[in-house]
């Protein structure tokens, strides 16, 4: 009998021996800690989740209270022991969110808060806020600046690229809205979460550098800059690069079949010039020159030489930028006899190559 009852008790034994081996720890969960014992720890608060505090959550509508004050209108008194009298002629329009009040105040404000002092000026605003009859509770969309003035207390302004639209701000074409941003996305809205750059990744070319640019610009290369150093232009219109560009994207193979860009302010004799739609036109030309057939270009009206031309500050910067692109010297100011006297003797290698007080040699 007694043999029995120690093999059962035995076997029982290692059952529960075998069960404690394959759950371990997880037979015994201790109780979650309670909320009134976190709140005053925050070291027990329980872990914020990484993934979704790196996750994008749309800011909910904008509230206020907003209203146009004008104290003409109110009634003989006083308010928190100011005399209305002092508080005569004032017109504004403000909101709660904008109390306490900046720096930059309006002049009778100003006034009144050096007499009575900024928190007792605050605290009469805050009250002329709520009483004021034309008093509104405003309701702002989602990326809205409130813009509160006498004809619309609720009045608001989108954040830039936003615009309005049937009272939302709303992400305008080509631009979309990607986690939360109004931008331009060429290979589309990735996850708000971050991942490993792959250091073997080739992507680092021309398309990572167009992300940075606007959708009308082009990658261009950067005269003198490094290997990789690059700008965005829109050649359509810039002055200095018009019709493409003047060094070109420093990410692809050179092609001498790509579109080059024109520096528009070397135009020889023009006074005026612009870019437009990726060609040089040309405003106005200067003395003794006439805009060719096409306004691409000056053409001389007379028979003259260049030293006999005076140019304006515009085409003397123009030349110069030629010239120094040329590699050739800087201009050196004339003395004092070859100012009185031009047509005096030169010295071997000088030539008479003026423009307005300066000129240049071989």
């Amino acid at each position: 009998m007694r043999v029995s009852t120690l093999f059962y008790t035995f076997l029982a034994l290692q059952q529960f021996g075998q069960v404690l081996a394959s759950h371990g720890r997880k037979i015994y969960t201790r109780p979650p800690t309670s909320v009134a014992r976190t709140a005053g720890n925050p070291s027990l608060y329980p872990p914020v989740d990484p993934i979704a505090s790196r996750q994008h959550h749309e800011r909910r509508n904008l509230l206020d209270v907003c209203a146009y004050i004008d104290t003409d209108q109110i009634l003989g008194g006083d308010i928190l022991g100011i005399p209305l009298r002092d508080l005569a002629g004032l017109k504004i329009c403000l909101c709660l969110s904008a109390l306490p009040l900046g720096l930059e105040v309006d002049a009778q404000l100003q006034v009144l808060r050096n007499k009575y002092g900024e928190a007792l000026i605050d605290a009469v605003l805050d009250i002329l806020i709520n009483t004021c009859p034309n008093s509104k509770h405003c309701s702002y969309p989602k990326h809205a600046q409130p813009g509160c003035s006498a004809k619309d207390p609720c009045g608001f302004s989108c954040e830039p690229p936003y615009v309005e639209q049937g009272g939302e701000c709303v992400c305008p074409a080509p631009y979309v809205s990607c986690n939360g941003e109004c931008g331009y996305f060429p290979k589309g809205c990735g996850s708000a979460l971050p991942r490993a750059i792959n250091r073997r990744s080739t992507d680092s070319g021309t398309d990572s550098a167009q992300v940075k640019c606007k959708p009308q610009e082009s990658v261009c290369g950067v005269f003198g800059g490094r290997n990789h150093a690059f700008e965005c232009i829109d050649t359509a219109s810039n002055l200095e690069s018009c019709g493409g560009c003047m060094s070109p994207n420093p990410f692809v193979p050179y092609n001498a079949s790509a579109p080059l860009g024109r520096d528009c302010t070397t135009v020889e004799g023009a006074d005026s010039v612009a870019c437009a739609s990726g060609t040089c036109v040309v405003k106005s030309c200067a003395s003794g020159w006439t805009i060719s057939g096409m306004g691409e270009a000056c053409v001389p009206t007379t028979e003259h030489t260049t030293s006999g031309l005076t140019m304006n500050a515009d085409s003397l910067y123009s030349i110069n930028r030629q010239r120094s692109r040329r590699a050739l010297s800087p201009p050196v100011l004339p003395s004092e006899a070859q100012k009185d006297d031009e047509s005096g003797p030169r010295k071997e290698g000088e030539h008479a190559d003026y423009y307005g007080s300066a000129f240049y040699r071989n």
